[in-house]
């Protein structure tokens, strides 16, 4: 059994779950909780925001956009195959066969494939040290550290 939670803030999110929910074989189990659990990755998330800023600034090869989209390919993707079978099915289905920019296009703005967004605390925290190596090593980025965890 595959357990999926979305968390629901605007009315475009709504009707896109609502549409998903539409098309779920029946039966299924469904719950609902008001309100929204405390945001256990804003911290992580500025700090994926703040390093992308940073290369995109400091190594012009590519746009923010594009560094976004490359990160979330080259080091969310493999934690998300890894551990989810129906994120590995998905994104085998619809991403897989593309070509190379393809497939960070898909990862970016509009289309915004879902990667940091489907991750728990801990695989954020993986995803970040794989981001920090990758846009260390490969792209010489020059990263602010975080204080404490994350900034």
């Amino acid at each position: 059994m595959t357990k999926k939670t979305w968390v629901v803030k605007t009315d475009d999110q709504r009707l896109k779950h609502m549409s998903y929910l539409a098309q779920k074989e029946l039966p299924y189990t469904a719950t609902d909780k008001e309100g929204v659990e405390k945001d256990k990755s804003n911290p992580q998330n500025r700090t994926h925001h703040k390093w992308v800023t940073e290369v995109a600034a400091q190594n012009k090869q590519h746009s923010r956009e594009e560094y976004r989209g490359i990160c979330k390919l080259h080091c969310g993707v493999p934690i998300l195959r890894r551990d989810s079978e129906e994120y590995r099915a998905a994104y085998d289905r619809i991403v897989k066969p593309l070509d190379y920019w393809s497939k960070v296009e898909m990862m970016m703005t509009p289309l915004d494939f879902p990667v940091t967004r489907a991750m728990t605390d801990d695989q954020m925290s993986e995803y970040l040290s794989a981001v920090n190596r990758l846009l260390s090593e490969k792209y010489g980025a020059v990263l602010t550290q975080p204080q404490g965890r994350w900034l």
